[in-house]
């Protein structure tokens, strides 16, 4: 309500008008409202709080007409509207960055129940006067208290149209009114403008890594907590720490922050960050993404038996592996490659052992693993090599990936490696005097190793008698022989073959028992005899011998063949039958000589049942000639016997005829094994030069034929296993 009153009651004739008007303070214009014409005053009620009055007072005064015009005062005085536009840190400003927070600071307001807020804007630089246009209605609040509002948020998510946001490149007008009604406060309002610009935005970024039972899990996270637009791609790449090109993998992803689960842990990844606002350059920022591979350790080093850490290692010594300091693993790899020394050319997968699963690696014996187990064993590290050993370790439950170490090494002939050294003994066997053979070096798959057993009257050697040859591939102590007889001195030479090649040694016994290696029996000095000794295996290459165990088998119907064993060195037998022969004959009638050559072992003779005959067969060496076998003396009495199946005739007497025979010698295409009579084989293998079996043949017949066409031309050793748990060893060379 408002009342007016005289100032002077002499005033006559009073007329009093309420006028309405827009404007504050003023006294002309607007709306008449109401007029009243009596009293000395007036009161006129009801007025809107959110108008403006006046008041037109018209009256006669001694005699003359006065008028007067006041403004009716409001109650605006008693409230204020005031506030401050500020950041995050209560700083004043005019100008933000988009993203920036925005806050109004409505503290200095007094005296109001209520507030409003709208926001209206123009493009920034707009000309003076420009208006600006409505763009967000926060509408009123009843509250006595705005405190401090965050505008951001408040516009974003709060009022009659939520969802704007302060864009960039735009001049903002922000209105606040308040009014208390009650206290009859009307609209009061203060407009304040600010600008919204694009600020460089902070596109860097964390990146952690997590393993959850093998899900190797990253999280990415801005640096900076502005509310920007983010986008995080993960990226695929063949280069660890790489942060540029490869695959993406899987959709990008948006959000404050980007979560990727299940990478492969033999991959490599990078994390790409985009960031910025809509109308404003976008940056972007890379991180490779570190893996679990530094939580693990690889190292090893190769080392000889006595712990010494090389990388030249004799052939023949076994290759260690120590792996001290590896660690958080559960299993690991090797393979091995290769290349000629020399070569600069790729390594070449030579044996490969693959994974073993265990979280204890230990010391690890390279040479007895590669030869013995893994996925294709048998592999030895052969002279004349670089190697290059792959060893890697994984922990998939633990994220840790293949980690790989590889460590070259090479495999020389080291002289004096391998010796031919043995011990020799020769005791009573009860059916003759027994050679045993002990006390030397084994060298497991790196060597062969045959006896060659000779006899002589001589104690220093010479004429001498080849007794046989043998094999073995264990260690000793080894029969050799058990047919010796006093009268005869003997003599062993031993041949290590090797791919370093051949080392011989040999030792003479006389034929007396409990002669031993510790003896004084004078066969430990090379002087001694003329195969005493370190011996050059050329010398007992170009040894010659007549054939040994010369026998011959028949059948009912006639039919001959003889057999013998072979001579080293040899390149052919000639086989010579004598009919009428007057040393076996006394039937009279001129002897008739034919002769036959061969490289085998055994020689057809024909049907043959009708005559009296004798037959010897001769080994045919190179520089020593023909040496022969005393004769063999047959007649039809003892040619012809029941029966289909081969049986013993006669052999050169005093020789045994239990003897494993194997021919032809060399052989190509097939090879034939007679098992000795009176024994019965339980398995029959062929073994190569690495001891590996490459034929077997289990409860074989007395005679067996083996087909040689597949194997490679090389040396094998043909070890017969018999029933009474005996073993026979003989070489055979196969070529094509």
């Amino acid at each position: 309500s408002a009342t007016a009153t005289v100032i002077n009651e002499a005033s006559l004739k009073n007329v009093w008008q309420l006028w309405c008007t827009n404007t504050p303070g003023a006294t002309s214009g607007g709306t008449l409202i109401s007029t009243v014409t009596v009293g000395l005053s007036v009161t006129f009620n009801g007025l809107n709080v959110g108008k403006h009055y006046y008041i037109r007072h018209r009256c006669v005064l001694f005699g003359s007409p006065v008028e007067t015009v006041l403004a009716v005062p409001d109650f605006t005085a008693n409230a204020t509207v005031d506030f401050l536009l500020e950041d995050d840190n209560g700083i004043e400003k005019s100008t933000f960055c988009v993203g920036e927070a925005i806050f109004l600071d409505g503290t200095g307001s007094v005296n109001y129940d209520r507030f409003y807020l709208s926001a209206g804007r123009r493009p920034a630089g707009s000309a003076p006067g420009t208006p600006f246009t409505g763009y967000a209605d926060y509408g009123w609040t009843m509250d006595n208290s705005i405190g401090v509002l965050n505008l951001t948020n408040e516009f974003l998510t709060n009022g009659e149209n939520p969802g704007e946001v302060f864009e960039p490149g735009y001049e903002y007008e922000v209105l606040l009114a308040i009014a208390n009604p009650p206290n009859c406060i009307p609209w009061m309002e203060l407009k304040k403008t600010f600008t919204v610009v694009c600020c460089n935005v902070n596109p860097a970024f964390t990146v952690q890594s997590s393993c959850n039972n093998g899900n190797w899990i990253v999280l990415a996270t801005p640096g900076s907590s502005s509310e920007t637009n983010h986008v995080w791609q993960l990226y695929e790449t063949t280069t660890a720490g790489a942060t540029t090109g490869g695959t993406p993998v899987g959709p990008a992803q948006t959000g404050t922050s980007g979560s990727f689960s299940w990478l492969d842990h033999s991959k490599f990844y990078y994390i790409k960050h985009s960031t910025g606002f809509e109308g404003c350059e976008i940056l972007m920022a890379s991180v490779a993404v570190t893996g679990f591979q530094a939580n693990a350790n690889l190292t090893y080093v190769l080392t000889d038996r006595n712990g010494v850490a090389k990388d030249n290692f004799c052939y023949g010594e076994d290759i260690f592996l120590d792996p001290t300091g590896t660690s958080n693993y559960d299993r690991f790899f090797m393979s091995v490659w290769r290349r000629p020394n020399g070569s600069t050319g790729n390594f070449e997968l030579y044996g490969d052992y693959g994974w073993t699963y265990t979280n204890n690696i230990g010391i690890l014996n390279l040479s007895h693993m590669f030869r013995s187990k893994g996925e294709n064993p048998g592999e030895i590290f052969e002279p004349g090599y670089v190697y290059e050993l792959q060893f890697a370790i994984a922990n998939p439950q633990n994220c840790i990936p293949w980690i790989e170490l590889k460590r070259q090494f090479r495999v020389v002939c080291c002289e004096d490696f391998f010796s031919a050294y043995f011990g020799l003994d020769m005791v009573d066997g009860g059916a003759g005097l027994e050679l045993w053979a002990h006390s030397f070096g084994n060298y497991g798959n790196y060597a062969t190793h045959n006896w060659l057993v000779l006899s002589s009257p001589n104690p220093s050697g010479g004429p001498y008698t080849y007794v046989g040859q043998s094999f073995s591939s264990g260690p000793g102590p080894i029969l050799l022989y058990n047919e010796g007889v006093s009268g005869l001195y003997y003599f062993v030479v031993h041949r290590v073959s090797t791919l370093c090649g051949d080392y011989c040694y040999g030792k003479q016994r006389e034929g007396v028992n409990y002669q031993t290696t510790s003896g004084t029996d004078g066969g430990e000095q090379e002087n001694d005899c003329e195969l005493c000794g370190e011996i050059d295996c050329a010398v007992v290459d170009g040894l010659c011998f007549p054939p040994g165990n010369l026998r011959i088998y028949g059948t009912h119907f006639g039919h001959l063949t003889a057999y013998w064993n072979a001579v080293p060195g040899a390149t052919q037998y000639v086989v010579e039958i004598t009919i009428n022969d007057p040393r076996c004959c006394e039937r009279g009638g001129e002897p008739i000589t034919y002769v036959q050559y061969t490289t085998s072992l055994g020689q057809y003779l024909g049907i043959l049942d009708d005559y009296c005959l004798s037959v010897r067969v001769g080994a045919i060496c190179s520089d020593e000639g023909t040496q022969w076998t005393d004769i063999l003396c047959l007649s039809g009495d003892n040619l012809a016997g029941p029966g289909a199946e081969d049986r013993l005739v006669t052999s050169k007497k005093g020789e045994s005829d239990t003897e494993l025979v194997v021919y032809p010698n060399p052989a190509n295409e097939m090879v034939s094994i007679l098992i000795p009579q009176g024994k019965t084989a339980e398995l029959v293998q062929f073994l190569d030069i690495q001891g590996r079996v490459v034929i077997e043949q289990q409860n074989p017949d007395q005679r067996l034929e083996v087909d040689s066409s597949t194997l490679p031309a090389g040396i094998y050793a043909i070890h017969v296993i018999y029933t009474d748990r005996s073993q026979s060893v003989q070489k055979v060379q196969i070529s094509h």
